[in-house]
């Protein structure tokens, strides 16, 4: 079947119903989803400047403060420099790990390190888990001991790290988004009711209307004999002005 816009509009109003319940649908699901099958995750970020000293006067070296950022990346990832953060948070008492241990390998998967761009000599940690405040002492414990930590690479001994945005409790997840998924769901919802409803109605070649006989069959419409239902009253009415008794 062929679809103008006239017919389209028609098919969409006509089966709004169906629209409206399949978007509605969508959208719930995807807010029960999003709010209670997903596990929420949390972030923490804390920010360093690497200032790196001039030998000859003692003074800052920018250019060389900003070429060091690739080493603090490569040596943050590290296993030397991840067992150093997890012996001294599995030692702490006050760290509560799901009452275990926390090992290299979820520190590998919890740490990403990120930069501002290539002009300044910043970096970024990202400490990312499933609970709030697991991932905040992971970033006060690096931003606490990072210097000492990094002493330990030969590459970065004569350089340090200055705090310049520590980490906060954050008991806002970063992921899922409830908001964003609802909205998404919704309109995911709509577009796939209008497909649903037009693949319906191109497969259907019942006969609704004089046009439909002219799409199917491609033969000219001569006429339409239309009918009418009257009232009894208004029936009444007309027997009385032609001067019919009843």
């Amino acid at each position: 079947m062929e679809f103008t816009l006239y017919r389209l509009i028609k098919v969409l109003r006509n089966k709004l119903w169906l629209i409206i319940l399949i978007t509605v649908i969508f959208g719930i699901s995807a807010f029960i989803i999003s709010n209670f099958l997903i596990t929420p995750i949390y972030q923490s970020t804390v920010s360093f400047e690497i200032s790196s000293t001039n030998r000859e006067d003692g003074s800052v070296d920018v250019a060389k403060s900003r070429s060091l950022k690739p080493e603090y990346r490569v040596y943050t990832v590290s296993n030397s420099f991840l067992l150093q953060v997890a012996e001294a948070l599995n030692a702490d008492a006050n760290f509560d790990y799901y009452k275990e241990e926390i090992e290299v390998r979820d520190l590998k998967e919890y740490i990403s390190v990120g930069t501002k761009d290539d002009a300044s000599a910043e970096f970024n940690i990202i400490v990312t888990t499933k609970s709030p405040d697991v991932s905040f002492y992971i970033a006060s414990e690096i931003q606490e001991s990072a210097n000492s930590y990094y002493k330990n690479s030969n590459n970065l001994k004569e350089s340090n790290v200055t705090v310049i945005d520590p980490p906060k409790a954050n008991n806002i997840p970063v992921s899922p988004n409830t908001v964003f998924n609802t909205i998404f769901g919704f309109i995911l919802g709509l577009i796939f009711a209008c497909l649903i409803v037009i693949i319906i109605e191109s497969i259907d070649n019942s006969i609704t209307d004089e046009t439909d006989i002219v799409d199917f069959y491609e033969i000219p419409l001569l006429g339409v004999v239309y009918t009418h239902k009257t009232s009894g009253e208004m029936l009444d009415n007309v027997k009385k002005v032609i001067g019919v008794k009843s």
